[in-house]
């Protein structure tokens, strides 16, 4: 994945949030259950199919306290996880969906 990439969540999941901002993500077709932590929910909530992979890093590191230096590789980590988990799916440009 590159960091300009776009990403968008799968609409089968959905996140529910407890009350101590962590949240549970759920996939109601196979039962699958993911505890999510506050950074994790935080992340998945900045998909929003506009922002790139650097933005959401950029907003992730303006929103936290004490973000480790390696944030962009555990992120892109992070969403390479996921996406390989189905969960989220890299969208295409405009110059990808022409023929």
């Amino acid at each position: 994945m590159q960091n300009d990439s776009v990403v968008i969540m799968n609409p089968v999941f959905v996140l529910r949030e407890e009350d101590d901002d962590w949240a549970l993500l759920v996939n109601p077709d196979t039962v699958e259950v993911f505890g999510l932590n506050p950074t994790a929910v935080h992340i998945l909530k900045h998909f929003d199919g506009v922002k790139t992979t650097n933005e959401v890093i950029t907003n992730l590191i303006g929103e936290f306290k004490n973000v480790p230096l390696n944030a962009a590789a555990l992120v892109t980590d992070f969403i390479d996880r996921l996406f390989e988990k189905g969960i989220v799916e890299y969208k295409k440009t405009g110059s990808e969906e022409q023929p």
